[in-house]
């Protein structure tokens, strides 16, 4: 399928250019003209009258599609869906969240045809996502949050999970661990194995310039798997801090201790890779925590879809990414004292 963004390279313009030829909401020289229409003539681009509807009005609705995956919105969702709420908020905007579930293509294409919705925000991004492609194919407003690794695909907001890595290895041996337990989920969920591998590539590299002691560990998001956990912690010569984006283990994990006798941040200690896991109802009693600014990234991923509404050229519109930072919660032991 022939879309706009495939025009305007063939005749050396911008998306947007070959808009105002066809629109003539803004004047063009007859040399730019000449070169779009060669270009649509060549190509045999069909102008997509939906898009042209969407172009003629404002943003006033946003949706937020939620992965293609079957599980529920999880308490780190909610922060990116609250920063999104609060920045649509200010701007006038209606965000909703469409019950799609695992919609097949075609359904997928109905519902952005339809016009109920003006933008998109997509999260629990994939390698080689399909719904990037539709959205490209209908000459969508569309954001990514996460990021798909597509070229030349649509602005994405995404974490720096490399560097979230490297200071979860900093963080463990500046409180002087030398003993480190990395524990990854190792579930079948594309948006988690792609992050999970970025984080522990960041770790390796980071502990290759240190001299701690390591081991990684692998295990499915199951509480039965926390017993692997507190196996080695007991041990002797066993690993004085976890560090693990395995919220289930994790938080398993603190009741067995307890068990054992145990202490979480002192006895040993946790750490826990981008993302909030708490270890009671009691929301003040989470883990320490090394992660980005949720809040910021969803609020960001409004911003940049207004900029895609309003400049139809997603090659116009800056990917963001957030930095590492660490949110300290009192579970991992200092060492150094």
């Amino acid at each position: 399928m022939v879309s706009r963004a495939d025009v305007a390279k063939a005749a050396g313009v911008s998306p947007s250019t070959v808009s105002y030829v066809l629109n003539g909401k803004r004047p063009t020289t007859p040399q730019t003209q000449k070169r779009v229409r060669d270009a649509i003539h060549r190509l045999g681009y069909v102008p997509n009258q939906r898009a042209g509807n969407l172009a003629a009005r404002s943003l006033r609705t946003l949706a937020i599609h939620l992965g293609v995956e079957r599980h529920g919105v999880d308490v780190n969702s909610s922060h990116y869906i609250d920063g999104m709420q609060r920045a649509a908020r200010e701007a006038g905007i209606s965000l909703i969240i469409p019950v799609l579930g695992d919609a097949g293509p075609e359904e997928l294409r109905s519902f952005l045809r339809s016009q109920i919705i003006d933008a998109m925000i997509f999260m629990e991004a994939v390698e080689g996502d399909r719904r990037e492609q539709i959205l490209i194919e209908e000459e969508f407003p569309g954001i990514v949050l996460g990021y798909t690794g597509m070229e030349n695909g649509l602005p994405f907001v995404e974490s720096d999970f490399l560097e979230i890595g490297k200071l979860a290895f900093e963080t463990a041996t500046r409180a002087g661990h030398s003993r480190l337990l990395v524990v990854l989920r190792n579930d079948e969920r594309g948006d988690w194995a792609r992050t999970s591998h970025t984080m522990l590539e960041g770790f390796v590299r980071r502990a290759e310039a240190g001299d701690a002691e390591y081991e990684v560990l692998g295990l499915p998001s199951h509480p039965a798997q926390a017993d692997a956990v507190l196996e080695r912690i007991v041990a002797s010569d066993g690993p004085t801090i976890v560090i693990s984006d395995n919220d289930v283990v994790m938080t398993t994990l603190v009741g067995l201790a307890w068990g054992s006798g145990l202490e979480l941040g002192k006895d040993y200690s946790v750490v826990m890779l981008a993302g909030e896991a708490r270890y009671s109802l009691d929301p003040s009693l989470a883990f320490t925590e090394i992660s980005t600014d949720r809040l910021a990234m969803g609020r960001a991923c409004v911003q940049a879809a207004l900029q895609m509404f309003e400049k139809r050229d997603r090659a116009a519109v800056a990917s963001q990414v957030f930095p590492a930072r660490l949110i300290e919660r009192g579970t991992v032991a200092d060492l150094t004292r």
